[in-house]
């Protein structure tokens, strides 16, 4: 039976804050940074495209939250009536990792959710 080598693997997560990106370690991320983060991708309309962004006047927030998709809409609205989410960050970071092959990944949440706990 073979047994697979777990590589030394560090994962980076890139924010926006007040205009500037901010790369750290995702072990150093902490609740300040998620709560006066914007979105780390630009949201773009132009007619005939297939999916539909938006944005969402959020009664958790009292600001418009942005999304991407008729689907991320309807989860953004489950979230807004939850009494436990008291702030809603739409694409707060980029998490950047290796994969097990040593392939370079990236990903973008749709949202951050923050809780009262």
């Amino acid at each position: 039976m073979q047994t697979m080598r777990r590589r030394n693997t560090r994962a980076d997560v890139s924010i926006v804050v007040n205009g500037s990106i901010t790369t750290l370690p995702l072990s150093s991320l902490t609740l300040q940074h998620l709560q006066h983060c914007s979105p780390v991708r630009t949201f773009r309309w132009h007619r005939g495209q297939r999916h539909f962004p938006g944005w969402y006047w959020s009664a958790t927030d009292r600001i418009h939250v942005t999304y991407e998709s008729r689907l991320e809409l309807a989860r953004l609205q489950l979230v807004d009536f939850d009494r436990g989410v008291c702030a809603i960050r739409s694409q707060p970071l980029r998490l950047t990792y290796l994969d097990a092959e040593g392939r370079a990944r990236r990903h973008v949440p749709d949202f951050a959710l923050i809780n009262r706990d």
